[in-house]
């Protein structure tokens, strides 16, 4: 009898598990890392204990200081979650071994359908339909291309031990396939320690249909229904939704059984997903078994109605199913998730972490939120981005639909006063999904401080956002919010266009001379020395606090840091920069301006203020610290 959890993960999943653990009255251990000790299911597990350094490496890819943990709390069960160990067998063996419950499949499962080359066979010899491909792993250039030769191109080429979209890459033609042979066995090397591959006919266009399956010990396996996964970004998932509207009756049911019966070829105990390509002819192929929970599971639960995290638990104790296929049913509800990710638009989507001054999470009939944050909290910079999980969910396809889009935002107002156009950044998150409106720009105020070892201080604002997911003000929304770290060194000649040689030298210059005309702009960041006395002139040479890159042919971006003057409006400030720079950018070259991201880094004090004792919110440091 399951009478404690140790969950073995981290973030909004540890959440969850440790919510079903309280609703079943089951006790509950949270590991976490030195990173996580801000984190909710720290707070809220009946115990926690902290298994070592920030870095996965160091804590929650531990196996051995997960059950060390485990004996030394003595618990029955250890719940693995999504990632990290999930798919380890070797942890599972472990779990087994020292008769701790490993809450998902046998040991002998996870090797079956963790290895893609075995996992295909397993399913064949069931009679699920594969993609064509290579029997196996495919160990050398020459053989590789007459395997490639006789799919037909395009081929996709993929790492054994892979998942997440690493070790994949595409294939047109011979030429391009003797290149990204040799990076994907690189990519998988390094992020698997196994360079095996193997290859597969590549569907272009196709549907990713995945089928959530439930196996008890006691033989009875059903499937809960679909889950579209299509919308994604670099093969990694950003929206699912239950049902899928690609899917006829017809082909669901043939799907479901595929997925079963590919269960059963791994005698599948507990939760785990089987995964499917589905092409414009609705002809489908097995791709991969999950087996694990999947981020995505929400979206099923919301349309069937079972909670996932429970039957993981109950199947694990021994107990039976109490429903069967018959009574799982897919009509009348629909369900939609989008991932939320602490990311940075203007950055090409790279993670953003750091504090989050202000969360208000979405709510109302027909909305759920998953995640383990809250306002204060700070996003570590060692994990995946993924902060949370929005699901929206009603009687049909477009009620869903709806309540994502009352989640996300609401109604319009206007532009920021003066200004004929939105800011690009503002144009850049709604275009990424990110929505947010400046309002009135004089509405300004500081938002949050992230203080430096030095003088520096980071300024980030907040203003009336209405569009934003629940009218939170996420670090990733706006460039204003950042900290990141770019070289400050002078940017290297570009070859000259005509008879006037445009470069990135030129057009920083450009930049400079348009944001110092702004009213409230006292200089230019990129490293304020102490005293925040330094003059903007110190700089000229080298272009500090100015960042040109080319965002594709004669079109910039700029970053640009900059130092306001004291009391000066920062948001007004802000947005004036923009529509100067990139005014006088286009004016002066002819060329085209794709972002101008504003960095505000600090504030320059009066003289008389600079002496006086900085006992405000600004100044919660001595500008001596170091």
């Amino acid at each position: 009898m399951i009478q404690k959890i140790l969950i073995a993960n981290r973030g909004e999943i540890a959440l969850r598990i440790v919510r079903a653990c309280r609703e079943l009255g089951i006790k509950t251990l949270a590991v976490y890392s030195e990173a996580d000790v801000q984190s909710l299911h720290v707070q809220l597990a009946d115990e926690a204990i902290c298994i070592g350094g920030p870095k996965s490496g160091d804590s929650y890819l531990r196996a051995d200081r997960i059950i060390s943990a485990a004996e030394i709390a003595d618990v029955d069960a250890i719940h693995p979650g999504y990632g990290f160990l999930s798919e380890n067998a070797k942890f599972a063996e472990q779990c087994e071994s020292c008769n701790i419950k490993f809450i998902g499949p046998k040991s002998n499962s996870i090797k079956i359908m963790g290895d893609k080359a075995v996992a295909k066979h397993t399913v064949r010899k069931a009679g699920v339909p594969i993609v064509p491909g290579s029997d196996g792993p495919v160990d050398n250039e020459s053989e590789a291309v007459k395997i490639a030769r006789r799919i037909g191109y395009p081929v996709i080429i993929k790492a054994v031990a892979g998942g997440g979209g690493r070790g994949m890459r595409i294939a047109h033609n011979d030429v391009s396939f003797a290149k990204e042979y040799h990076v994907a066995r690189a990519e998988a090397e390094k992020a698997f320690a196994n360079p095996a591959v193997y290859l597969e006919k590549y569907i272009e266009k196709p549907r990713h249909i995945e089928f959530q399956i439930l196996a008890d010990s006691h033989g009875q396996i059903l499937h809960l229904g679909e889950r579209d996964c299509s919308v994604q970004r670099r093969h990694q998932k950003l929206i699912e939704e239950s049902p899928s509207p690609f899917l006829t009756a017809d082909l669901r049911k043939r799907m479901g059984k595929a997925a079963i019966r590919a269960a059963q070829a791994a005698e599948y105990e507990n939760a785990g997903t089987v995964e499917f390509i589905v092409d414009a002819k609705h002809n489908f192929y097995f791709i991969e078994m999950n087996t694990r929970i999947q981020v995505e599971h929400p979206v099923t639960e919301e349309v069937t109605g079972i909670d996932l995290i429970k039957q993981q638990i109950r199947i694990a104790n021994g107990e039976k199913l109490d429903f069967d296929q018959g009574d799982i049913n897919f009509d009348g509800r629909h369900a939609i998730e989008c991932r939320i990710n602490a990311e940075d638009p203007a950055r090409n989507f790279a993670p953003s972490p750091g504090i989050i001054g202000l969360y208000y999470a979405p709510g109302g009939h027909g909305v759920r939120v998953d995640s383990h944050v809250y306002s204060g909290y700070t996003i570590p910079p060692y994990y995946d981005s993924m902060i949370g999980k929005l699901i929206c969910f009603g009687s049909s396809r477009k009620t869903a639909l709806e309540r994502v889009y009352r989640s996300r935002h609401q109604d319009h107002d206007s532009p920021p006063q003066g200004h004929h156009e939105r800011s690009h950044l503002h144009r850049r998150t709604r275009h990424h999904g990110l929505y947010g409106r400046l309002s009135q720009p004089d509405a300004a105020r500081p938002f949050f401080l992230i203080r430096g070892r030095r003088t520096r201080i980071i300024l980030g604002f907040s203003l009336p956002i209405r569009d934003l997911p629940g009218g939170t003000i996420p670090v990733s929304c706006f460039a204003v919010m950042q900290t990141p770290d770019f070289s400050t060194s002078a940017f290297d000649d570009q070859p000259a266009l005509g008879q006037i040689q445009i470069n990135h030298n030129v057009i920083a210059s450009i930049v400079r001379l348009a944001a110092l005309q702004v009213k409230g702009v006292a200089g230019a960041g990129g490293g304020l020395v102490d005293g925040l006395s330094d003059l903007f002139a110190k700089r000229e040479s080298n272009h500090r606090g100015v960042k040109v890159s080319e965002d594709g042919p004669d079109t910039y971006g700029i970053e640009l840091r900059l130092v306001v003057s004291y009391g000066s409006d920062i948001g007004k400030t802000a947005c004036d920069v923009q529509v100067a720079v990139r005014k006088q950018v286009i004016a002066m070259t002819g060329k085209n301006v794709s972002r101008v991201d504003v960095i505000i880094e600090g504030v320059r004090l009066p003289s008389d203020a600079a002496n006086e004792s900085r006992s405000d919110d600004l100044w919660p440091e001595s500008p001596s610290a170091d």
